[in-house]
């Protein structure tokens, strides 16, 4: 069953329209799509569109306990009558309390050690703290170009009581290494998690899209460890997306100079009974 629900955030420039896919198998995303609302008058050119979609597998969980899972996710960053979107430089994502993260003992590749490496070399260097894979696909305003980066996901590690997550890549078209940072924290609802994202090529490139896939195991200590473990009590996990920031880099004309939107999605797990 599909069923869109539209809510007017806070800013009154933002429409979520949620949209529950009904796919089949043990990945199954659920999409949202949040979009800048027409003002009085209109808002001219440069509407940002965004929609984007998580899934965990195994679907199947243990109601009590945890078990290892991969999570899946995708995104794809437009503007309604095309042309070249804002570009992505902060998002703030905040999970379910019933995924946990597990890190201890895991190997750590720092942020300057990344940014000294070319991607092969740093696969090849941090390959035991490597955690996840994904692709980001990107465009240049000068251009119209677009194309695809591959991402590697390495552990950073922990201080703090913040985990930090790199997502990086590499390659002449952008320049040379890029790396996006995660910083989260574990609150009393669950995780959160604040993505700052680099300015591309002086700020000609934006992000178009991404897909990530986030699974590790690893012993330490004895035992086996899961990068990231759930349990599923209640047939839902619940994913906030309190804000996304989007600046207009490229300056393009009758785009405002920033965007945030916000909005969420609960993916469906099965409790194993």
């Amino acid at each position: 069953m599909r069923w869109k629900a539209p809510l007017i955030a806070a800013a009154s420039l933002v429409v979520l329209v949620a949209m529950p896919a009904s796919g089949h198998g043990l990945q199954r995303y659920v999409s949202t799509c949040l979009r800048v609302a027409p003002l009085p008058g209109g808002c001219g050119a440069g509407r940002l569109k965004v929609e984007f979609g998580a899934a965990l597998r195994p679907r199947q969980l243990p109601a009590q306990g945890l078990a290892p899972v991969a999570a899946t996710a995708h995104g794809t960053i437009a503007t309604e009558g095309g042309g070249h979107p804002s570009a992505l430089r902060e998002a703030s994502v905040a999970v379910d309390r019933e995924i946990r993260l597990d890190t201890d003992g895991l190997s750590i590749c720092a942020r300057r050690r990344l940014e000294r490496l070319g991607a092969a070399a740093a696969r090849r260097a941090c390959r035991s703290a490597i955690v996840g894979h994904g692709v980001a696909r990107l465009g240049l305003a000068s251009s119209d170009r677009v194309f695809s980066l591959r991402l590697t996901l390495y552990n950073g590690g922990a201080s703090g009581g913040v985990t930090r997550l790199f997502a990086y890549s590499s390659g002449e078209a952008v320049g040379g290494p890029l790396v996006a940072v995660a910083r989260i924290r574990r609150r009393d609802k669950g995780l959160e998690a604040t993505w700052r994202l680099p300015r591309i090529l002086d700020g000609d490139g934006s992000l178009l899209g991404f897909r990530l896939e986030i699974r590790r195991g690893f012993a330490a200590s004895g035992r086996r460890h899961s990068y990231l473990s759930a349990r599923c009590p209640n047939g839902l996990f619940r994913v906030n997306v309190p804000k996304l920031t989007f600046v207009n880099e490229a300056h393009a004309p009758g785009v405002p100079s920033q965007t945030v939107l916000k909005g969420g999605l609960a993916v469906p797990c099965a409790p194993k009974r």
